[in-house]
């Protein structure tokens, strides 16, 4: 792809307190700001948000943000940021914004506060990083030990294969049974960084991913989402000796989401050949970006779901979304079929047109020198030669242009066809799995009040596999 980095970027995540976490990038030039996710809070956040403003700086110069829309407790007691108490093991997401200060000494001073080391059960090594510099700041004045196999030799997961389910389900049985490094050997071959919080022996994993195209962040992050609420489900379901249907529903839903969000970008770079001399045509994505975004009717329905407590109706509508993007996928590989038989002729003609060009620019010049060279020439048949020469340098220019646009046209399908038939592939698994799960039009899905957290990564997928199946919905449109 056109989009592929040339240099190897790589992006940590953080395994700590049984969830994994996604570490943003902070480029600190406009908005000072850094990002923790804070476990163990035993405090109210009115209390947090008057330790943190007193010891890093005054109300004019930090504020502190609320990210998280509710509370989550790893405790059964209600909580509330809001209230004068949080229950012992609340957590929240909280983003602090500073104008004045250098990063590295607002973590100093959270770090050395004996304040905010009260707020919860161990000090300062309950607040993970969630930021590229609060990390680097911490792991910089923290004792790290580095295992795992050596990253220059190591081939990193990255989003351009298939998530192996099965290798899933282990890496989530190695955790619930404590073996954590060899699980996460398995999900994130490469190096594991273990940073010592240097409280009660508290310490943060940290692994790698390897991002090869600009979207793959976006992917990235979903995928840590997806990993938390399969973890989150087992400590309810517990182990199975079957891959339950909630993770296989997640885990396939998630495979077509990446595939469609490759597809749009491939797209996105693609040109439209054309025979019209010295017009260059725009690239795919800067002619659907003009294009409004529309929905059919069951992607406007998913997309105004705010709470649902059954599957019933989401997956139907998604079933017919899924039915109908396979017979787009369909068309579409026939359609490139057809347009690579007709492209091939232009690609040829062209050719043959640039060639003659430059032939027809050296040998008429040559011959007409060669049998006037004992005569006096007219100045009619110089000027007639010289205009022929700067038409066919002008034709060799234009047919050079030609044949490099269809040829172009021509890879785009050759790179396309196995990401096509990834997707085709793909979408019938899906389709086959809502089959199996469902039963004359009833979820076998339970998501009754414990499963909240079914809910919210489900919702999170079905938003966003109506945006991308709406974009290459108009993609295809486009090209075809």
């Amino acid at each position: 792809m056109t989009s592929r980095k040339p240099a190897r970027n790589i992006k940590p995540i953080i395994y700590y307190n049984y969830s994994f976490h996604y570490v943003e990038d902070n480029p600190g030039e406009a908005d000072q700001f850094a990002l923790f996710k804070v476990y163990n809070l035993n405090r109210s956040f009115g209390e947090l948000h008057k330790e943190i403003i007193s010891t890093i700086g005054d109300d004019d110069d930090i504020t502190v943000t609320l990210i998280d829309d509710s509370v989550k407790s790893d405790s059964t007691s209600e909580s509330s940021m809001d209230g004068s108490f949080i229950a012992l093991g609340a957590s929240a997401k909280i983003k602090i914004s500073f104008k004045s200060q250098k990063h590295r000494d607002v973590i100093e001073q959270l770090r050395s506060s004996q304040a905010i080391k009260d707020l919860t059960q161990n000090g300062f090594a309950d607040w993970v990083p969630l930021d590229s510099k609060s990390y680097i700041n911490i792991e910089r004045n923290s004792k790290c030990e580095k295992s795992g196999s050596v990253l220059n030799s190591t081939k990193l997961r990255s989003f351009d294969d298939d998530i192996d389910q099965n290798l899933l389900e282990i890496t989530i049985d190695d955790i619930f049974q404590d073996e954590i490094e060899e699980a996460l050997e398995k999900l994130f071959p490469g190096p594991i960084n273990t940073i010592n919080r240097e409280v009660h022996d508290v310490v943060m994993k940290v692994v790698v991913f390897e991002i090869l195209y600009t979207f793959d962040e976006e992917i990235g992050r979903l995928f840590v989402e997806i990993l938390n609420s399969l973890i989150e489900d087992r400590k309810i379901v517990g182990k199975s000796d079957e891959i339950p249907a909630f993770n296989s529903l997640v885990v396939r839903l998630f495979t077509v989401i990446r595939n469609l969000m490759y597809l749009n970008e491939l797209y996105g770079e693609f040109k439209i050949p054309s025979w019209i001399p010295f017009i260059t045509q725009p690239k795919l994505r800067e002619i659907r970006d003009k294009i409004p975004a529309s929905h059919v009717y069951e992607e406007t329905s998913l997309l105004d779901i705010v709470e649902f407590t059954d599957l019933d109706d989401p997956l139907k509508k998604i079933h017919t979304l899924i039915r109908q993007l396979q017979g787009d996928v369909e068309a579409v590989q026939r359609k490139l079929n057809d347009a690579t038989g007709r492209w091939k002729t232009p690609k040829q003609a062209s050719n043959i047109l640039f060639y003659g060009s430059i032939a027809s620019v050296v040998i008429v010049p040559t011959a007409y020198y060669f049998n006037n060279r004992t005569a006096n020439t007219v100045l009619s048949n110089r000027l007639k030669i010289s205009i022929g020469c700067l038409l066919s340098f002008v034709l060799g220019i234009w047919s050079k242009k030609s044949h490099h646009d269809f040829n172009n046209a021509i890879s785009f399908a050759r790179r396309v066809e196995p990401l096509l038939n990834s997707t085709k592939h793909n979408v019938e698994l899906l389709e086959q799995w809502l089959d199996r799960i469902t039963l004359d039009g009833e979820s076998k899905i339970s998501l009754n009040e414990e499963y909240k957290g079914r809910r919210a990564i489900l919702k999170q997928l079905f938003h966003k596999f109506v945006i991308v199946n709406s974009l290459i919905r108009n993609s295809f449109n486009i090209a075809a």
